[in-house]
């Protein structure tokens, strides 16, 4: 329950962070504001490709660990 918590708090910090950063962005450099922020999709694009990728070689890692560990327990018993 309390990583469900850290998470949400996270995208809280994130989507304040962004949005405070665009309107000060867009007061100071309306034109420049208008055209980086094309790229924003494209960069949560490749965000949620990482944390898959990141995901799926974890779950390889944690299998691997298994593996070693049964290896370990045959060599010491």
């Amino acid at each position: 329950m309390q990583a469900a918590g850290l998470r949400v708090g996270h995208v809280l910090t994130a989507v304040v962070t962004m949005g405070s950063g665009l309107i000060i962005a867009i007061i100071f450099g309306w034109k420049l504001t208008l055209i980086l922020s094309i790229s924003v999709p494209f960069i949560a694009g490749a965000t949620y490709q990482q944390n898959r990728i990141l995901k799926k070689h974890q779950v390889q890692d944690a299998r691997h660990m298994d593996v070693a560990g049964k290896v370990n327990n045959y060599i010491y018993f």
